[in-house]
């Protein structure tokens, strides 16, 4: 039952722990300049949807490591497009950073992602 569980959450725990660190860590790179503060938040974000993910899913296999990239991948071109409409265009940092970071880790095994856990 707890396997089927963590199923179930692997992908909501990863998005909560990207908004969250992206809110933490936006901030902390915001106090330097507003475009680090973006990117950072970008960044951090997507490390900590793989991450979580990884350690909350019952098994740390290549396929689950992918579908986490892509789906972190997915969350930073919604947020793209969300800010393209928006006022402030520097936010697009953001989903950019977030894309790209989320392939960067696609190329870390998932066992060196989740060393410690």
């Amino acid at each position: 039952m707890l396997t089927f569980i963590r199923w179930l959450l692997f992908l909501p725990a990863g998005f909560a722990a990207s908004v969250v660190c992206r809110f933490l860590f936006g901030s902390v790179g915001a106090s330097f300049s507003e475009f680090l503060g973006f990117v950072t938040a970008g960044i951090v974000g997507a490390a900590a949807f793989v991450s979580v993910g990884l350690v909350v899913a019952p098994k740390r296999i290549s396929p689950v490591k992918w579908t986490l990239v892509v789906a972190s991948a997915i969350f930073g071109l919604v947020l793209t497009f969300q800010e393209m409409h928006g006022d402030d265009k520097l936010e697009m940092a953001t989903g950019i950073s977030m894309v790209l970071s989320s392939f960067a880790y696609g190329r870390v095994s998932s066992h060196e992602l989740t060393m410690g856990a």
